[in-house]
């Protein structure tokens, strides 16, 4: 049984809210196709969904689209739960690909944050005049622009809307910029607000199941104490939970699927007690579906690994309960090593316990840390009886927690990722050099200098981009630029033989996957000398995927004479959307002032979702306050396609985002993706991260 989904049940949420909404607006409902233009090759989107119910990943020709209250039959995989964007993570043929890993991993390394304050400029509501709490989000935004007039007009048009990837989109911007009782409304502030968990529930038995399991992703991202409660019952399978998903046994992807958000909620509050309420549960669902259902398994595992529980005094033995982890920190660590070490458990659970051990341990006292190493040294050795799978998480983990220093531990884990650089298992050597140039930039603070490794690795992986296998070579150099990149935010340059050697290669190369990922590494370590090589592989390649790292490079440089050919590269990139959007994650890394009211103007400057699509995004990155307006207004324009309506929406909600960190960022980073569970990614597109 729905609850609330009529118009007027909704208006009810919206105290006075809508009325701030032209009446022409309430009218839009239905699907509206996509506007044909000479440059689009066709009139609708990648990922478009002209039948909302799709009974197949591909749509089936034999079968005859259903109404909006018939669901699709059960098992059927469901879309990605966001509006399309340039690539999934699983479209990549080949795992073993070098940016496949990038995509993932990523936004650490781009750290927006800083380069964006230099773009927003100072408004009245934050210069001191009068303080709104939602300038503290982002720089000139204020209360009424984001809870008095756009939240309801999202709310809008999920209510009104037929169409599947506006709602999906609407449903996780609402989420991203959250309840608004979490904020005091300053003084002459407008008082309506919208109650967002009570709009996006009734959406949990949506007869579309990509709209009702992007409800339970949205509720995760929202992270409010209703959201977290609401997804308890939902991963336990509990009689609450089907009754909120209107089932008869709450379907195996979306328990999944609430076990994400419940890490992802937990992630964001950071409260003790909501951080002991998700391990509670996650290890609840984890027990009870023990060898039944892996793929929940494997969603509680990667989540215990996002939960900030609070540490306390690590090494008191007399605080640990392995059989209850919600106990305290030292609990959640034996629960994690219990799970890996558990050669009986499924290898996907075993996979992801190995990352999630990592991310609780990273920085710990020495006891903690010498524990999980010495279980991720074990399984990690290609001559232990371990799968492939549990092996490279391993690797991946062994990168996350080692560090520089002359600790035993750290030389013990230096030491194993270099021996399984020159192992049989591609993937695996791919994983080591990576998480080697990880363990080598990060300063320790044990035995010997902080950073004793750095020189000797440094050598270790100029070797491999010099000599390696051919294979190798493009990760060898990511390897690099990721070591200098650490050593940059230390005060300190990488060697000049590792840094002329990028130079070398990004000159001789002819390959645009392998002149991509030299002009990366030397992008991540700030090498301007390389400006010039960089920009001429700029204009050499010809596939917009490669260009874009490229661009992404040129940003990463930091030095403004970079901004001449981006500039160049945007204004012939309107209807190559993947190729905007880096020139403008570049551009923004550059400070450029220009961009933001350049991209605004090109809004209007083709009415095609091709173009619509590349500008969108590139706002979104650029999360500035000035793009609210404009996107506001093409949501006014009724000759907008949907799917343009969609990524309008997607926009709106990064923009007005009330976290720093990218919501699937957190999931995303550090994974061994090679072993994902589908409702994590899959070649389909139809998992959790594949709308990054």
């Amino acid at each position: 049984m729905r609850i609330g989904r009529t118009p007027y049940a909704l208006a009810a949420l919206v105290v006075g809210g809508l009325a701030l909404v032209p009446s022409s607006l309430a009218q839009q409902a239905g699907t509206k196709p996509a506007p044909a233009c000479g440059s689009c090759p066709s009139p609708e989107a990648p990922g478009s969904d002209p039948n909302p119910n799709p009974s197949s990943p591909t749509g089936s020709p034999d079968e005859p689209p259903r109404g909006r209250g018939e669901p699709p039959p059960s098992g059927t995989p469901v879309p990605p739960p966001t509006a399309p964007t340039p690539r999934r993570l699983a479209e990549a043929q080949d795992p073993s690909t070098w940016d496949l890993w990038w995509e993932h991993n990523r936004d650490p390394y781009l750290a927006l944050g800083a380069a964006l304050l230099r773009l927003h400029p100072q408004t009245e509501v934050d210069d001191g005049s009068r303080v709104d709490p939602l300038s503290k989000r982002r720089a000139g935004l204020t209360w009424d622009a984001v809870y008095a007039e756009l939240v309801p007009r999202i709310a809008l048009e999920l209510e009104s809307s037929r169409d599947s990837r506006v709602m999906r989109s609407a449903l996780l911007a609402l989420a991203r910029i959250g309840e608004a009782r979490e904020y005091d409304a300053p003084d002459g502030a407008r008082q309506e607000r919208v109650h967002i968990a009570t709009v996006i529930t009734p959406f949990l038995d949506d007869a579309h199941r990509g709209t009702a399991e992007t409800a339970v992703i949205a509720l995760g991202v929202l992270g409010s104490p209703e959201a977290i409660r609401i997804l308890a019952d939902i991963a336990e399978d509990t009689r609450a939970g089907r009754h909120l998903t209107d089932t008869k046994r709450v379907p195996v992807r979306t328990r999944a699927l609430a076990c994400y958000g419940l890490g992802v909620a937990a992630s964001y509050v950071g409260a003790p007690e909501t951080s002991r309420f998700a391990v509670h549960h996650l290890a609840r669902v984890l027990a009870s579906e023990a060898g039944e259902y892996p793929d929940v398994q494997a969603a509680c595992a990667i989540a215990l690994g996002l939960v900030p529980l609070p540490r306390g005094k690590e090494d008191r033995t007399d605080l640990t309960d392995p059989e209850n982890p919600s106990v305290s920190w030292p609990s959640l660590v034996e629960y994690l090593l219990a799970r890996l070490t558990d050669v009986e458990a499924e290898d996907m659970v075993r996979a992801h316990s190995a990352t999630a051990l990592a991310r609780v341990v990273h920085q710990a006292s020495d006891g903690a840390k010498n524990r999980a190493a010495e279980a991720l040294l074990h399984h990690s050795d290609r001559r232990s009886e371990d799968s492939a799978d549990v092996r490279r998480s391993c690797l991946v983990a062994l990168g996350a927690l080692g560090d520089s220093d002359d600790d035993d531990a750290d030389r013990r884990i230096r030491a194993a990722l270099r021996e399984a650089v020159d192992g049989p298992d591609q993937l695996a050597r791919n994983f080591a050099v990576i998480g080697l140039a990880q363990v080598a930039a990060r300063p320790g603070s044990g035995k010997g200098a902080p950073l004793a490794s750095e020189k000797d690795v440094a050598g270790f992986l100029l070797d491999q981009v010099s000599r390696g296998a051919r294979r190798l070579r493009p990760w060898a150099a990511v390897g690099l630029g990721l070591l200098g990149h650490g050593l940059r935010e230390q005060g300190l340059l990488l060697g000049r033989g590792p840094a002329d050697a990028l130079l070398s290669k990004v000159r001789e190369t002819r390959s645009p996957s392998d002149g991509a990922a030299y002009s990366l590494a030397i992008g991540l370590n700030g090498d301007v000398r390389g400006l010039e090589d960089v920009h001429q592989n700029l204009d050499r390649f010809l596939d917009d995927e490669h260009r874009g790292h490229v661009a992404v490079a040129l940003g990463l440089m930091g030095n403004a004479q970079a901004l001449a050919p981006l500039k160049a590269t945007m204004a012939g990139a309107l209807h190559k959307p993947e190729l905007m959007e880096q020139a403008a994650i570049a551009r923004a890394l550059l400070g450029d002032a220009e961009l933001i009211p350049e991209l605004i103007a090109r809004l209007d400057e083709c009415r095609c979702w091709l173009a619509t699509w590349g500008v969108t995004r590139g706002l979104a990155w650029t999360a500035d306050h000035r793009a609210l307006e404009p996107l506001a207004r093409l949501l006014d324009d009724e000759r907008r396609s949907d799917a343009e309506r969609a990524l309008v929406i997607d926009a709106l909600g990064w923009i007005c985002d009330k976290e720093r960190v990218i919501w699937d960022s957190r999931i995303s980073a550090g994974l061994n993706y090679t072993a994902a569970p589908q409702t994590l990614t899959d070649p389909l597109g139809f998992g959790i991260l594949d709308t990054l």
